[in-house]
């Protein structure tokens, strides 16, 4: 059956709530992301959690881990990592990238698709995810061992450039593979579905 166009756009139906599922999806991945991490009702209890402190040191060990198959000698004192003879760096709770982690899962969560591959595909991006935040840590560790007064700069601007585009790459993946709009499997899927019945949208 041919969808007929709707709206003085003429786009179809499923267009339309194809794009209104990914600008909802992007919006409260955001939203939560941005609840969860800056405001201290809510980021307080996650900071002082057993899972951050856990997570905290799977970080600090992939990056010495990885740190030291590139040659460097490193010292490690619980969230504290560095190369010898440099301050190091602390893995302070806004640098464990929950955040990124928060964004890339809300979003998938809401998308379309199936259950089944948001169950192993998830758990694939968090790893991603870490890892790219560990080599994101060791270039700013490094960068202090050879320019210790450029660290903030490498920190703050340099460095940042890996995370956002592994969840663009995540979120492209999961769009284009995975993102099938005509599965019913989604947690958005009634909400539009009751949107389409609306006088905004008539049935054609």
């Amino acid at each position: 059956m041919q969808i007929k166009p709707v709206n003085r756009l003429k786009l179809s139906e499923s267009l339309i709530q194809e794009i209104l599922q990914y600008l909802f999806a992007f919006f409260f991945s955001w939203l939560i992301s941005s609840l969860l991490m800056d405001f201290p009702f809510f980021s307080d209890p996650i900071k002082n959690s057993c899972i951050t402190a856990y997570y905290s040191q799977i970080l600090v060990w992939l990056t010495d881990f990885q740190l030291h198959l590139l040659g460097f000698d490193t010292f490690v004192f619980s969230n504290h990592l560095g190369i010898e003879g440099t301050q190091g760096v602390i893995f302070a709770f806004g640098c464990l990238g929950f955040r990124y982690l928060l964004f890339f899962m809300v979003f998938v969560l809401l998308q379309f698709g199936r259950y089944y591959h948001k169950i192993w595909y998830l758990p694939a991006g968090i790893l991603l995810i870490t890892w790219a935040n560990s080599v994101r840590a060791i270039i700013i560790v490094i960068g202090q061992y050879h320019q210790p007064t450029q660290t903030t700069l490498i920190h703050d601007v340099v460095t940042p450039v890996f995370m956002y585009p592994t969840i663009l790459f995540l979120w492209i993946v999961w769009v284009s593979r995975f993102g099938n709009p005509t599965t019913k499997d989604s947690s958005l899927y009634l909400v539009f579905k009751k949107l389409f019945k609306t006088s905004s949208f008539p049935a054609k």
